[in-house]
C-alpha cells in the first residue's frame, strides 16, 4: 500500500472515530459509517428532518465516497434519494426507480479544504435543509418557489417530496 493510501486511510478511520463521538451529530438523530465491513471508502449516513421545514418527519439518506487521496480531494456527497430542495440536483430523477444519487450544491465541498471533515459536511448538509441557498442553486423549481416568496408552496411540495421518497421516520 502506497503512503498516500495508508494516509488516506488512517485519516477515513479517524473521522470514523469522529463521526461516532459527536455530540452534534447525535442531537439531530444523525449517524454515519463504512456501508460494508473492511470498505472504509464508502459511507451511508442517515439523518432526521429538520423539525419546522418541510423536510419534519424524513429521514434522509446520504452516499459518501472518498477518493484514495482523501483529504486532499473532497469526498463525493450525493442524497440517497430525491429531495425538493434548491441545493440537490434532481434533474436525472425517475419516480419510478427514485433511489439514486442526487447531487448538492453545499459551500463546503464546492470549496473543499483538507482541514474540514466529514462531521462538519453532514452538519452544513442538515443546515442547509434548514437555511436553503436559492441564490446559488441549481435554478430549479424549489429555487423558483423561495425566490418568488412563495415559502407556503415550496414547504408544501417539501412535505410531498418527503411522503414519497423518503423514510418516514416514526417521531
Amino acid at each position: 500500500m502506497s503512503v498516500e493510501n495508508q494516509n488516506s486511510l488512517d485519516r477515513i478511520k479517524k473521522e470514523l472515530s469522529e463521526v461516532r463521538k459527536s455530540e452534534a451529530l447525535a442531537s439531530i438523530g444523525a449517524s454515519a459509517g463504512p456501508i460494508k465491513r473492511g470498505d472504509l471508502y464508502h459511507w451511508k449516513a442517515c439523518f432526521i428532518g429538520p423539525k419546522k421545514t418541510g423536510y419534519d418527519g424524513g429521514l434522509f439518506r446520504l452516499l459518501i465516497d472518498f477518493p484514495i487521496n482523501f483529504p486532499q480531494s473532497k469526498p463525493i456527497v450525493n442524497f440517497k434519494y430525491p429531495v425538493f430542495h434548491p441545493n440537490v440536483d434532481c434533474g436525472s430523477f425517475n419516480a419510478n426507480k427514485p433511489e439514486g444519487k442526487y447531487h448538492i450544491c453545499i459551500e463546503n465541498l464546492n470549496n473543499w479544504n483538507p482541514e474540514y471533515n466529514i462531521v462538519s459536511v453532514i452538519l452544513s448538509i442538515y443546515n442547509l435543509l434548514v437555511y436553503p441557498n436559492a441564490k446559488d442553486g441549481y435554478g430549479n423549481e424549489a429555487a423558483r418557489l423561495i425566490n418568488e416568496g412563495k415559502n407556503d408552496e415550496f414547504k408544501s411540495k417539501c412535505n410531498e417530496w418527503v411522503r414519497k421518497y423518503s423514510t418516514i421516520y416514526n417521531k
